[in-house]
C-alpha cells in the first residue's frame, strides 16, 4: 500500500483516505490510518469528513485488534491531542464508541497498549553528553533527573536548582526554606547556566521549568549574537517572544536548528516569519501571534505553512479598523492554514463589525473577535466574554444585533455581561 501523503490539502487528503476503502483489509492500512489520529494534519470544522472515514474504516474494512489498545489510549482524553474544539469533542466521542465495538468483536485484544520492545536508550554519558541529551529530548523527565544526579555527585550546584525543580514540577510542595535556596540557585548562576544567551534575552521575561530555561523575549544586541548562534542553552526554550525584535541583524541566530522546539512564538517580524513559514525542516510551532498581515492580508508565505504543520492556534496583535476590508480573511479561509487551524483570533473596533461578520460565520475554524467584548463563533455555537483589553465599555447589545436572527443553536454568555436587554439579544440569534 502506498503511504498516505499526509502534506496534501485537506479535500485530496479525504479523497485518498477515502481510496482506502477499496483496498483489502490490512493492519498496515489500520497504523497508517492511526498515525493520522496520533498526529492530525488537519483540525478545522471543514476536516470532519475526513475523520469520519478514518473512524468509519477502522471499525469497518481495517478493523484488527492490534487497534484497540492504540485507539484506547487516544479515546481517554483525544481533546488534547487534537484541540478543545466541536470537531475535537466529536472525533472524542467518536473514537469511545469506536473502542467499545472493536472490544466487543475482538475480545482477545489487549485493551491497554503493549509495551514497546524497543525503548529509547537511557540517559547517560559524560555532563556534556547528558546536556546534549537534555536539549534533544527537551520533553524528557527522566533525562534531567539523571542529569541532576551527576551533577550532584560533582558538588555542582545546578544539580540541585534541577532536582528542586523537578520536584515542584511533579506537584511536590517545597518547605520555604527549599524555595528560597532554589530562588538564590538562580540568582547567583543564571548567568553562567545562560552563557552568551543571557546577553540576548530580557532578564524579567525568562522562565526556568524543570531546572531550564523555557521561556524567554529575544533582545538582538550585535556584539554578542554570533557566539550565540545554536548555543545549547535555546534548546529547551518553548515560549519565545520577539516584540522588540525587527529581524534586521540576528537571524542566524533565530533561525538555527535548535531553536525549532519553540511552540510558542509570539512578535515575530516579517522576515523571521517567512523565513520559518516556507522552511524545509518543520518547526514545532503550535500557537503563533504578532503583527501577520500586510496591506493584502496575512503575510503569503505563511498561508501556506510548509514549515508549520503543528500550527494551530494565529492570534493576529492588529485590530483592524476603516481602512481595512473584511476580503483579507478570505485567502486565509481558502489556504492550507486555514485548513489545519483550530482557532483564528483578531481585533476589531466594535462599529465596523457588522461588514465583518458574514466572513467571521464562513470561517472554516473557530473565531475569536477582540471588540468591546469577546466574541467567538465556532459553528452553531456562540459564546461572549469580558474584552481582554482593558477600559472598553462593553456594547453587547450592539454587537449582537448585528449577526442573523437564529443562527446558532447554543449561545453563552458570561454572567459578567448579563442582563436583561443582554438576554433578549442572545434569545433573538439563538434557535
Amino acid at each position: 500500500m502506498a503511504h498516505i501523503d499526509r502534506s496534501l490539502p485537506m479535500q485530496e487528503l479525504t479523497l485518498a483516505v477515502r481510496d482506502l476503502e477499496d483496498q483489502s483489509s490490512s493492519e498496515a492500512i489500520a497504523r497508517e490510518l492511526l498515525d493520522l489520529l496520533e498526529d492530525p494534519p488537519y483540525t478545522s470544522n471543514k476536516s470532519r469528513p475526513l475523520w469520519s472515514s478514518v473512524v468509519a474504516q477502522l471499525g469497518d474494512r481495517h478493523a484488527v485488534p492490534a487497534s484497540v489498545a492504540p485507539l484506547a489510549v487516544l479515546a481517554a482524553d483525544y481533546q488534547k491531542v487534537f484541540g478543545p474544539t466541536r470537531v475535537g469533542a466529536w472525533l472524542e466521542e467518536e473514537l469511545r464508541a469506536l473502542v467499545t465495538r472493536l472490544a466487543e468483536r475482538f475480545p482477545a485484544a489487549p485493551r491497554a497498549p503493549v509495551a514497546k520492545t524497543v525503548q529509547p536508550a537511557p540517559a547517560q554519558g559524560s555532563i556534556e553528553d547528558l546536556l546534549a541529551q537534555v536539549g534533544a529530548r527537551a520533553d524528557d523527565d527522566e533525562t534531567r533527573l539523571v542529569l541532576a544526579d551527576a551533577l550532584m555527585e560533582k558538588g555542582d550546584p545546578r544539580g540541585d536548582f534541577i532536582a528542586l525543580q523537578m520536584r515542584a514540577h511533579r506537584g511536590e510542595s517545597l518547605a520555604k526554606a527549599e524555595v528560597t535556596r532554589e530562588r538564590k540557585l538562580l540568582k547567583t548562576h543564571e548567568k553562567e547556566w545562560l552563557g552568551p544567551v543571557a546577553d540576548l534575552t530580557n532578564k524579567p521575561s525568562r522562565v526556568w521549568r524543570r531546572g531550564f530555561l523555557e521561556e524567554c523575549s529575544f533582545l538582538p544586541r550585535g556584539k554578542f549574537l554570533t557566539r550565540a548562534v545554536g548555543h545549547p542553552a535555546w534548546a529547551t526554550v518553548r515560549v519565545l517572544r520577539m516584540q522588540s525584535y525587527d529581524g534586521a541583524k540576528g537571524l542566524d541566530v533565530i533561525l538555527h536548528p535548535v531553536l525549532r522546539g519553540v511552540r510558542v512564538l509570539d512578535g515575530p517580524p516579517h522576515p523571521v516569519l517567512k523565513a520559518i513559514a516556507t522552511s524545509e525542516q518543520p518547526w514545532a510551532i503550535e500557537q503563533l501571534s504578532g503583527s501577520l498581515v500586510d496591506r493584502n492580508g496575512l503575510v503569503p508565505e505563511l498561508l501556506e505553512a510548509r514549515g508549520l504543520p503543528s500550527l494551530r492556534e494565529v492570534r493576529l496583535r492588529q485590530w483592524f479598523g476603516a481602512y481595512d476590508s473584511p476580503e483579507k480573511l478570505r485567502s486565509l479561509w481558502r489556504s492550507r492554514l486555514g485548513e489545519q487551524l483550530s482557532l483564528f483570533r483578531f481585533g476589531l473596533y466594535d462599529n465596523f463589525w457588522p461588514q465583518w461578520v458574514s466572513e467571521v460565520l464562513d470561517a472554516p475554524m473557530p473565531v475569536e473577535v477582540e471588540m468591546s467584548a469577546l466574541l467567538r463563533v465556532d459553528q452553531d455555537r456562540l459564546s461572549v466574554s469580558p474584552s481582554e483589553r482593558r477600559g472598553l465599555q462593553p456594547d453587547v447589545v450592539s454587537l449582537l444585533a448585528a449577526l442573523p436572527a437564529g443562527r446558532f443553536t447554543t449561545v453563552d454568555i458570561d454572567e459578567l455581561l448579563s442582563s436583561d436587554e443582554v438576554d433578549r439579544a442572545a434569545a433573538r440569534v439563538r434557535r
